[in-house]
């Protein structure tokens, strides 16, 4: 369950990447949208929360199957989405979407689907925020190549697009960043497009727990903006996250008219992400790749540097209560 959402009396709701715990909401970069008034998109999430509560009871992926094909269709979707405005009176399709395929109810679309759709329909520019960016599976099938959305990127960069990316070096970051890295090197050996990437280190000051905290301080936010489509996810860029067993959800916002201003809220995200872009906290990828892996090997802890993940990190926690328990 990687899917972050909240939704009150079908009428509002939050989807976003924040989980609720008190680490998300004191430590972490999280982006997520609040929709007010609107039964309409509402209603349609509250019918994604309703497939996970009756899947939570089934015995057997079968089971799961055929209670879905019994599931009411989505009200909208990439095909037929909402159309709303904004306080300028400019017009916006909106839909939700969701992975994995295989807990999509009838006519809900495919998350995976609307990202590489976005990609490979951008014209100008496309700025990309989100914790891990890797072209495989990272935990279920291990290593497994996973090219969907690295692909629609490397076409993107030859059509001339200019690109951006704000990740992390969290996990695996001798695979992930070189990932990055040639995405980096497509674009310096094509004229016209480019890509730019930096790794967002959030610092995390001497205090209680600071190993736990050093990692869990750090940019969570899942987000995708073009020069015409919004899209603002739970998931995380690995096969993973859409083609396997874990869920999510996105909003996807599109502008569609051709004589138009710019929307309240793609400002709003372009400056969000321009903020963090520039912020002292975000290290181009070449700085980080020399100064943390090749040179620190990524194991000093430093405000610049990731620390690796310790497998023993709550080993203390689990004495304690076995400890308790015998005396």
């Amino acid at each position: 369950m990687h899917s972050k959402l909240i939704v009150a009396d079908n009428k509002h709701f939050y989807l976003g990447s924040a989980n609720l715990d008190w680490r998300s909401l004191t430590h972490k970069m999280e982006m997520g949208v609040l929709v007010q008034d609107c039964p309409c998109l509402s209603r349609d999430l509250a019918r994604i929360f309703e497939i996970y509560w009756q899947a939570s009871e089934k015995k057997c992926a079968k089971e799961v199957q055929k209670m879905i094909q019994q599931m009411p269709p989505a009200f909208y979707n990439s095909q037929k989405p909402l159309a709303i405005f904004d306080g300028e009176n400019n017009r916006l399709d909106v839909h939700l979407s969701a992975s994995p395929r295989s807990l999509n109810s009838p006519r809900r679309s495919w998350d995976l689907n609307d990202i590489v759709e976005a990609i490979k329909n951008v014209k100008t520019f496309i700025l990309i925020h989100v914790m891990d960016y890797f072209p495989m599976f990272l935990y279920t099938q291990k290593g497994k190549y996973w090219p969907p959305i690295d692909n629609a990127i490397r076409e993107a960069i030859l059509r001339g697009v200019k690109i951006k990316i704000i990740s992390t070096a969290l996990h695996f970051p001798n695979k992930g960043l070189g990932f990055l890295k040639s995405l980096e090197v497509l674009g310096e050996r094509h004229s016209g497009g480019s890509v730019s990437v930096k790794i967002f280190k959030v610092p995390a000051d001497s205090f209680a727990y600071q190993p736990v905290l050093q990692r869990d301080r750090r940019t969570h936010k899942k987000f995708l903006m073009t020069d015409d489509t919004l899209i603002i996810g739970t998931s995380n860029w690995s096969g993973d996250y859409f083609e396997d067993l874990g869920t999510g959800v996105a909003i996807v916002l599109k502008q569609t008219e051709k004589r138009r201003k710019i929307p309240q809220i793609f400002k709003q995200m372009k400056n969000l992400f321009e903020r963090d872009w520039n912020s002292n906290y975000a290290h181009l990828l070449n700085f980080y790749i020399k100064n943390c892996l090749e040179e620190n090997e990524g194991k000093e802890s430093n405000e610049i540097c990731e620390i690796e993940k310790d497998p023993n990190l709550l080993t203390n926690f689990v004495d304690i209560n076995k400890t308790t328990s015998t005396q």
